[in-house]
């Protein structure tokens, strides 16, 4: 775990990584991830608990002689032994080394502490051309730091600065005998042997070693080391090449030095670099042309190179989240990244992923329509799944309309849909909020129902009304709301639930703020 962690955690060329831009949700992963390796150490030892003594013998032996005959309750059920970072015998066993150096050579003559400098030239190069600042890359910190703490370990041991060393506590000099550095057991484990000697090994080949797994007939399968017998001179510079080379060179490469790589084998073996002579583009088309394909755009353009982010990342984060996310799931992140605006092109993680977002559009449409029968095309489909993110952008202040290059609901999807809102709140299960109503309604007291009577005859005679409803907290008011909403839901009609704050519109079904629903232009 701790390896994987490590290994996605590391910056990589031409690779932009979300987890490293994160900044203090960067810090709240490698948070999380400390405690899920610490969680899984801790659960090792709880289950190696046989294998640990809880005490020393001397101890229970004292206790023998003390008279005390029953010692199975003596010491403690869990330990951490020393080898866990951190525990108490950990801090212990540092402290008696320490100790015992003390005793042996004396009092020390410095104490010296090192910290992190934030502001060190170092992590001020790596952060120059980005926006981070240093608190978010703690990793390169830790990585800086631990950098100048050896070198003013080894200073101080290897290079003797302030004097030679007498003796120094924490050595790992006896980790050395236990780290293997062989190739696995051909018998034992077969598996790794094969692994390891697959994709880990290449060479020595040839007359070196006649034995190596590339060796066949004699011959390296991978020909390598590469020879050349015929040779040629070019534009007069001497350097040898082969006939093949020459006739490339006259199709429009051109080539550069040619190093020796073993003369000592007998033969002249030479490693060539071709360059590939290209045209500069004359036109803005040839400007836009990649591998002879023509770009409507630059901007296109700069992607078939290769030369700004083509959101890859995005695309397989949300395939890999398909596993496990339902449609809705899955339609709620990809607007939460439209949202973010850290997608480059948004229309083409779009195209590549619509088809996860659509997974339960068809499924409640039979439900909302009673046609179990129902077909969609690929456009109707395309249509709802964004109508449906068009919904949650609403409902967070935002629109497809931002995203330019998003595609938008056609007219025959917005007049079929009337209006989002109406649609959203129609939509609600009329038979359970029937059965919800039946329930909230019998748990009414005397008052909550005159309250009641008197609100919905209002709303079954279309009079209107304003309502003030006083109460201190846990009178009931929100079971009174939920009762009212329940009852108008359950036959077709519409309610907007409202609360002057978040909170509050939690507790209510379908609840928004009163600013987020009316768009009220006040801060």
């Amino acid at each position: 775990m701790r390896e994987f962690f490590a290994y996605r955690c590391q910056d990589r060329v031409n690779v932009f990584s979300l987890p490293l831009n994160a900044r203090r949700l960067f810090q709240q992963l490698l948070v999380d991830e400390y405690t899920m390796i610490e969680s899984e150490r801790l659960f090792y030892i709880r289950n190696q608990q046989k294998k640990l003594r809880c005490e020393t013998y001397e101890n229970l032996r004292s206790l023998k002689n003390q008279g005390k005959n029953v010692v199975s309750k003596i010491g403690q059920r869990v330990i951490l032994p020393s080898s866990f970072t951190g525990s108490s015998r950990y801090m212990l066993q540092n402290y008696l080394d320490a100790m015992s150096l003390c005793k042996w050579y004396g009092y020390p003559d410095f104490f010296i502490t090192i910290t992190c400098n934030p502001k060190w030239p170092e992590v001020k190069r790596f952060l120059e051309d980005t926006t981070l600042k240093a608190e978010d890359r703690p990793d390169i910190l830790c990585r800086i730091f631990k950098i100048k703490l050896d070198a003013m370990i080894k200073d101080l041991k290897d290079n003797a600065i302030l004097g030679k060393v007498q003796g120094a506590s924490n050595s790992f000099d006896h980790i050395d005998p236990l780290i293997s550095a062989e190739l696995p057991d051909k018998v034992e484990d077969p598996e790794l042997y094969y692994l390891v000697k697959e994709f880990m090994i290449h060479g020595p080949c040839g007359i070196e070693n006649m034995n190596c797994p590339c060796m066949v007939d004699g011959k390296c399968s991978k020909k390598f080391p590469k020879k050349f017998r015929e040779f040629t001179s070019i534009d007069g510079e001497g350097y040898p090449v082969d006939k093949r080379m020459w006739e490339e060179r006259k199709k429009g490469f051109s080539i550069g030095r040619i190093y020796s790589v073993s003369p000592s084998l007998g033969e002249a073996y030479y490693l060539r670099i071709l360059l590939n002579k290209v045209k500069g583009p004359r036109t803005f088309d040839e400007i836009k042309t990649v591998n002879h394909v023509v770009y409507p755009t630059f901007r296109d353009a700069c992607y078939a190179y290769g030369l700004l982010d083509d959101d890859n990342e995005y695309i397989e984060a949300i395939s890999e989240a398909s596993f496990t996310g339902s449609g809705s799931y899955l339609r709620s992140l990809f607007a939460t990244i439209l949202m973010s605006e850290s997608i480059s092109r948004p229309e083409i993680v779009w195209e590549r992923t619509w088809n996860y977002f659509s997974y339960d559009i068809l499924f409640h449409q039979r439900i909302l329509l009673k046609n179990p029968g129902l077909v969609l095309n690929e456009q109707q489909l395309k249509n709802l799944t964004l109508f449906e993110l068009e919904k949650f952008l609403l409902r967070n202040n935002s629109s497809l309309k931002r995203f330019s290059t998003m595609p938008f609901l056609d007219h025959e999807s917005i007049s079929s849909a009337n209006n989002l809102l109406l649609s959203e709140e129609l939509a609600y299960n009329k038979e359970i909020l029937a059965q919800e109503f039946a329930l909230l309604f019998s748990s009414l007291t005397d008052e909550h129902r005159l309250i009641y009577e008197e609100i919905i005859t209002a709303v079954g005679k279309n009079k209107g009304g304003v309502f003030f409803v006083y109460g201190y907290g846990g009178t009931g008011k929100t079971f009174l709301w939920k009762t009212l909403s329940a009852s108008i839901r359950s036959e077709g009609k519409i309610v907007l639930s409202v609360a002057s704050s978040g909170i509050a519109s939690l507790l209510l079904s379908g609840g928004r703020t009163a600013h987020s629903r009316f768009h009220i232009p006040i801060n």
